[in-house]
Protein backbone atom coordinates (compact mmCIF):
# COMPACT_ATOMS: atom_id res chain seq x y z
CA UNK A 1 0.00 0.00 0.00
CA UNK A 2 3.09 2.07 -0.51
CA UNK A 3 3.62 4.51 -3.42
CA UNK A 4 6.53 4.22 -5.08
CA UNK A 5 8.32 4.26 -8.57
CA UNK A 6 9.78 2.12 -10.58
CA UNK A 7 12.76 2.41 -12.97
CA UNK A 8 14.64 -0.28 -14.74
CA UNK A 9 18.35 -0.16 -15.00
CA UNK A 10 19.90 -1.82 -17.99
CA UNK A 11 22.59 -3.33 -16.24
CA UNK A 12 24.91 -4.08 -19.17
CA UNK A 13 24.64 -0.10 -19.48
CA UNK A 14 24.53 2.08 -15.83
CA UNK A 15 23.71 5.24 -16.21
CA UNK A 16 25.97 7.72 -14.35
CA UNK A 17 23.35 8.17 -11.94
CA UNK A 18 22.49 5.01 -10.92
CA UNK A 19 26.16 4.65 -9.87
CA UNK A 20 26.15 7.74 -7.77
CA UNK A 21 23.40 5.87 -5.95
CA UNK A 22 25.01 2.23 -5.82
CA UNK A 23 28.44 1.80 -5.08
CA UNK A 24 28.56 -1.68 -6.27
CA UNK A 25 26.36 -0.84 -8.95
CA UNK A 26 23.93 -3.68 -8.12
CA UNK A 27 20.00 -3.54 -7.88
CA UNK A 28 17.69 -2.97 -5.86
CA UNK A 29 18.44 0.85 -4.89
CA UNK A 30 15.89 2.65 -2.58
CA UNK A 31 16.15 6.01 -2.76
CA UNK A 32 14.41 7.94 0.69
CA UNK A 33 13.41 11.16 0.77
CA UNK A 34 15.02 13.21 3.68
CA UNK A 35 13.91 16.47 3.33
CA UNK A 36 14.76 18.40 -0.44
CA UNK A 37 17.54 15.45 -1.26
CA UNK A 38 17.08 11.35 -1.31
CA UNK A 39 19.20 8.88 0.84
CA UNK A 40 19.52 5.75 -1.53
CA UNK A 41 19.88 2.47 0.48
CA UNK A 42 21.09 -0.67 -1.34
CA UNK A 43 21.52 -4.34 -0.75
CA UNK A 44 17.97 -6.45 -0.67
CA UNK A 45 18.71 -7.40 2.97
CA UNK A 46 19.35 -3.77 4.38
CA UNK A 47 16.38 -2.12 2.01
CA UNK A 48 14.04 -5.17 3.58
CA UNK A 49 15.14 -4.42 7.11
CA UNK A 50 14.34 -0.85 6.77
CA UNK A 51 10.98 -1.32 5.41
CA UNK A 52 10.28 -4.02 8.34
CA UNK A 53 11.18 -0.93 10.25
CA UNK A 54 9.61 1.73 9.51
CA UNK A 55 6.30 1.04 7.31
CA UNK A 56 3.34 -2.03 8.67
CA UNK A 57 2.67 -4.64 8.67
CA UNK A 58 6.37 -5.93 9.13
CA UNK A 59 7.88 -8.51 7.28
CA UNK A 60 9.59 -10.47 10.20
CA UNK A 61 7.71 -12.21 12.79
CA UNK A 62 8.03 -10.44 16.23
CA UNK A 63 9.72 -12.94 17.86
CA UNK A 64 13.37 -12.47 18.19
CA UNK A 65 13.95 -16.30 17.35
CA UNK A 66 11.94 -16.64 14.36
CA UNK A 67 13.18 -13.25 13.52
CA UNK A 68 16.45 -14.18 13.22
CA UNK A 69 15.24 -17.82 11.35
CA UNK A 70 14.37 -15.32 9.04
CA UNK A 71 17.16 -13.20 8.59
CA UNK A 72 19.38 -16.64 8.49
CA UNK A 73 17.44 -17.98 5.62
CA UNK A 74 17.77 -14.54 3.83
CA UNK A 75 21.65 -15.17 3.77
CA UNK A 76 21.08 -18.74 2.75
CA UNK A 77 19.07 -17.46 -0.47
CA UNK A 78 21.32 -14.31 -1.06
CA UNK A 79 24.06 -16.29 -0.98
CA UNK A 80 22.67 -18.82 -3.27
CA UNK A 81 21.32 -15.88 -5.42
CA UNK A 82 24.77 -14.87 -5.88
CA UNK A 83 26.20 -18.21 -7.00
CA UNK A 84 23.84 -18.43 -9.88
CA UNK A 85 24.96 -15.14 -11.20
CA UNK A 86 28.49 -16.67 -11.05
CA UNK A 87 26.73 -19.05 -13.60
CA UNK A 88 26.31 -16.36 -15.97
CA UNK A 89 28.97 -14.64 -15.70
CA UNK A 90 31.32 -17.41 -15.65
CA UNK A 91 34.22 -16.83 -18.06
CA UNK A 92 34.87 -20.41 -19.53
CA UNK A 93 33.32 -24.11 -19.12
CA UNK A 94 35.57 -24.84 -15.78
CA UNK A 95 34.62 -21.96 -13.89
CA UNK A 96 31.16 -22.41 -15.03
CA UNK A 97 31.18 -26.20 -13.84
CA UNK A 98 32.48 -25.55 -10.12
CA UNK A 99 30.02 -22.99 -9.73
CA UNK A 100 26.98 -25.60 -10.65
CA UNK A 101 28.83 -28.23 -8.65
CA UNK A 102 28.82 -25.96 -5.53
CA UNK A 103 25.05 -24.72 -6.21
CA UNK A 104 24.37 -28.51 -6.72
CA UNK A 105 26.09 -29.44 -3.17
Amino acid sequence: GVAFERIDIDLARKPAWFLRFSPLGKTPVLLVPQGASWVPLFESAVICDYLDETLAPTLHPADPLARARHRAWIEVASATLNQIAQLYTARDDAGFEATRHALAH
